[in-house]
């Protein structure tokens, strides 16, 4: 498979990472915890998603991954078009998910990290076969 396949097919991976972490932190209890009462002395679990902790203004902070990654692969189309441009707005699309998932690690971080490793090599091996083309 060549190179430039990798390109698409990891930016592509990225995108589709970030949704299935985005959709499964909306509905999935990430919460737990047990509660003990006076009244009742059997401990009781409880569990939230993190729109019932947070609110929904964890919806546009959880759609940001997604719009980015949709970038980075955009950006990939762009560099399969010859575009101007594209290896920049991926390269940058790459390091704001980085960034995103370093600055939420303890939280939501980590189910964007794999999501942002595959944009990361995805831009380099972009840089790469660039590079390649032009020697």
């Amino acid at each position: 498979m060549k190179m430039n396949k990798w390109v698409s097919i990891l930016a592509f991976m990225a995108l589709v990472l970030t949704v299935i972490a985005s959709v499964s932190l909306f509905f999935l209890p990430i919460y737990a915890g047990t509660s003990v009462s006076s009244s009742n002395p059997e401990p009781v679990g409880t569990s939230a998603t993190l729109i019932q902790v947070s609110g929904y203004r964890v919806l546009f902070i959880l759609g940001i991954p997604p719009v980015l990654a949709w970038l980075g692969f955009v950006a990939v189309r762009m560099i399969a078009r010859d575009q101007g441009g594209g290896r920049m707005v991926l390269w940058v699309s790459a390091a704001l998910l980085a960034v995103f998932s370093l600055l939420t690690g303890f939280s939501v971080g980590e189910f964007y990290a794999p999501a942002a490793l595959a944009m990361l090599v995805s831009a380099s091996l972009a840089r790469r076969i660039s590079l390649t083309q032009e020697a």
